[in-house]
């Protein structure tokens, strides 16, 4: 028989763990806090649609858009350019396969997806390659961020899911903006997924300033305002890497990384 103390500290540790879990959970700051800029060295294109982070390598990748010789760039955490090349695609959005070791992309329209090998110091093996045909996105300005098994996109406030394995739609959800006000502006085209479990999907509010966040079925989570300064485009130029969000500034060809996440 096991005495009523080994229940009682079996009950404790794990009402520790919890209150653990709970406290150790990630929430959004109620302000972002600037962190990291990054400047494109290479010239070529108006605008850039995503950032992504590679984990094992520790640093961030970076495309123009708007044709196949774009720049795309990999630099470091502290912001310093590490390679060049170019894109082969007219990139919608970016994301990494932890499990294939290697960076996916969208491409613009009926463009496909596409993937590059990479090394474990995060540099490219090769070039981009296409692996999977034909429009896979709700739109064709559609920028899409990978989710897991899952890929996102966002057209008419609504955010469509694919199989990140083949490309497949999967379903819709529609964005509950009904909170603190009855019109909201946002990016028309970009949702981001955090990587943060209970704050997963975010979307850029233009009238507002600032970040709106999201649960998987589409409710309103919570408002993060960013700095009066912060770049703040319609189309693009809004992306999540490290956990921190990413703003385009087109003039100066320079993305803005801002912490939003305790």
């Amino acid at each position: 028989m096991i005495s009523p103390t080994v229940h009682r500290t079996a009950y404790f540790i794990l009402g520790f763990l919890a209150c653990s879990s709970y406290l150790n959970a990630q929430y959004p700051r109620k302000d972002a806090q600037k962190v990291l800029e990054y400047t494109f060295l290479t010239e070529g294109g108006a605008t850039s649609t995503a950032v992504e982070w590679i984990p094992g390598a520790n640093m961030y990748v970076t495309a123009m858009s708007g044709g196949e010789e774009m720049p795309m760039e990999g630099f470091s955490a502290r912001g310093r350019n590490l390679w060049t090349t170019q894109t082969d695609l007219d990139v919608r959005g970016l994301w990494y396969s932890s499990k294939k070791k290697r960076l996916e992309a969208n491409a613009q329209g009926n463009g496909g997806w596409y993937a590059l090998k990479m090394d474990p110091n995060g540099d490219p093996i090769g070039r981009f390659s296409k692996v999977i045909q034909g429009k896979c996105q709700p739109d064709e300005e559609t920028v899409l961020d990978g989710a897991g098994k899952l890929v996102v996109g966002l057209y008419n406030n609504k955010v469509s899911f694919y199989s990140a394995n083949n490309g497949k739609f999967k379903y819709n959800i529609s964005l509950a903006l009904t909170e603190d006000r009855d019109h909201w502006e946002l990016n028309e085209n970009t949702v981001c997924y955090t990587e943060v479990p209970m704050f997963p999907l975010a979307v850029l509010d233009l009238e507002g300033g600032g970040i709106v966040f999201f649960d998987f079925k589409g409710n309103y989570l919570f408002y993060t305002d960013l700095p009066d300064s912060a770049p703040l485009p319609s189309l693009g130029g809004f992306s999540f890497a490290n956990q921190m969000a990413w703003l385009f500034d087109e003039e100066k060809r320079t993305w803005t990384g801002f912490r939003v996440f305790h």
